[in-house]
């Protein structure tokens, strides 16, 4: 979790979503809802977030597959 803590920032952004690593820099300025909601995931287990809005989606679950990075090991 500290790695993914480390990465908390606009210029390196990784969260956690259902145990994967995801590297989600490159999709702040490009999520059609705005940076901000990206922003609030950067460091953080952005699970309960994630499903909230988009669990279930076919196109968000998608667009994540592209940012994994790996595994977080609980």
């Amino acid at each position: 979790m500290a790695d993914v803590q480390a990465h908390n920032t606009p210029e390196s952004c990784w969260a956690i979503i259902r145990d994967d690593v995801y590297d989600l820099t490159a999709w702040i300025n490009k999520h059609p809802g705005g940076d901000k909601n990206i922003l609030r995931l950067c460091g953080l287990d952005g699970t309960a977030m994630f499903e909230k809005k988009h669990g279930g989606q076919e196109k968000p679950e998608d667009t994540l597959k592209g940012f994994e990075i790996g595994k977080y090991l609980r």
